[in-house]
This record gives C-alpha cells, structure tokens and sequence, in this order.
C-alpha cells in the first residue's frame, strides 16, 4: 500500500469513528458519483498542521449536514432551532478532532504538532462538484447526509 493509499485508509477509519463517537452519526464511505451536488448552501472547513511535517485538513459539506452535525453533537432535537453560528462551530470541532487523530495515527503521540484553530467559510455550490471529483477526496455519506474530506501532507518537511 503506498503512503497515499495508507493516509486515505486512516482518514475513512478516523472520520467514521470520530463521527460514530462524538457526533453519534454512522456514516460510510461512498463512491463520488453516489453523491450528487445537493443545491443550496455549503460550508468549507479547514485546520492546518505543522511540526515534524505539515499539511492540513480540508471538509466541505451542504449546510444541512453541518447542522445535522451541531443537533447531534449537542444533543438537541432538531425541530428546535439552532442557535447561529452552531452548525459551524460543529464543523470546526470535528474537524478538529479528525486531525488531531489523523496526526495520532499518522506519526504517533511523542512528535509535537502545532493545530491552527479551525475556519469555516460559505462557498458557492460549484465548489462541491470541485472538491468532489478531485483526487484522493473522501466522499462519505453520514446518515444520507454528503461530507467531502481530504487530508492533504506537504511533501517538504519543516522545522518543529
């Protein structure tokens, strides 16, 4: 298995498990053209990483699965309205945990990495189709809710 494959391998075991564990949605891993760009808005997510190596994890999903993240999350029912900001500040905490094991897994728990807080922006829907069918991408589905990932490693090694 070479290092893309493995990294890939790991993303769809961390994502599936930290979505199962800290958001209580089970989830799979689909093929990209078993999801369609669903319309309406979207969220693109990303945290970076630096240290021994560095790269970053990006997330793109509709709306509707950042909100279906913060209701489980949270725990609210979801006719109850969220309060605003809430489905992003869900998106940043998985994202968050996903790297956070991502880097576990990857390198191990005595190297020393340093996480930027993780963003959140709006972005227009041909950005989904983009993301999508671009390489090395993981397209789940969490629940019949669609969820782009793709955890990317810089090729050059910095400094710690």
């Amino acid at each position: 298995m070479n290092s893309l494959n493995l990294v890939n391998e790991i993303l769809r075991q961390v994502v599936l498990e930290v979505c199962s564990q800290l958001a209580f949605l089970m989830g799979e891993v689909v093929e990209p053209d078993a999801v369609a760009c669903p319309g309406g808005e979207f969220v693109q997510g990303s945290i970076a990483f630096s240290g021994p190596k560095q790269g970053r994890l990006q997330a793109m999903m509709p709306i509707e699965t950042a909100s279906l993240l913060a209701y489980s999350i949270l725990g609210i029912d979801e006719s109850e309205p969220l309060e605003p900001g809430a489905a992003e500040d869900a998106v940043r905490e998985v994202l968050n945990t996903i790297c956070g094991r991502m880097i576990t897994e990857l390198y191990g728990e005595s190297e020393v990495f340093n996480l930027t807080v993780p963003e959140t922006c709006a972005v227009a829907p041909d950005a989904w189709d983009a993301m999508r069918t671009a390489p090395d991408v993981l397209v789940c589905s969490l629940e019949e809710a669609p969820l782009l990932l793709a955890f990317i490693v810089d090729e050059e090694e910095t400094a710690s």
